[in-house]
């Protein structure tokens, strides 16, 4: 089974390209412990209603966000010609996680 499930913050907005079909963001990823922690930057691609849910959350620079996805590796070429590859995600599910909001009373009720 190839399923990647990560929570991180989003590195950049999101880029949405063409008719708003497909979509591309980078999430950074804290990994390990103290004294050996790493931040992992993690490429996620988005296609058909999964873009669009970067509009509908009002996912930017800075979002917590929820991604569930599959790991797929993608070949290019470089300017150089030669040749290069990137494991991204493939999105499946994102949602963005929201901070609790804390409300503090002020003075007595009304109630």
């Amino acid at each position: 089974m190839n399923q990647v499930t990560l929570i991180g913050n989003v590195t950049s907005d999101p880029k949405i390209y063409g008719d708003g079909g497909v979509g591309r963001l980078r999430v950074a990823v804290n990994s390990g412990r103290e004294e050996s922690k790493q931040t992992l930057y993690i490429t996620c691609k988005l296609f058909g209603r999964q873009a669009g849910e970067i509009n509908y959350f009002s996912i930017v620079k800075g979002d917590k966000v929820y991604v569930n996805g599959r790991l797929v590796t993608e070949e290019f070429t470089r300017e150089d010609q030669t040749a290069g590859s990137e494991t991204v995600i493939y999105v499946n599910d994102i949602q963005k996680i929201y901070k609790p909001v804390r409300i503090e009373q002020q003075g007595g009720s009304d109630f």
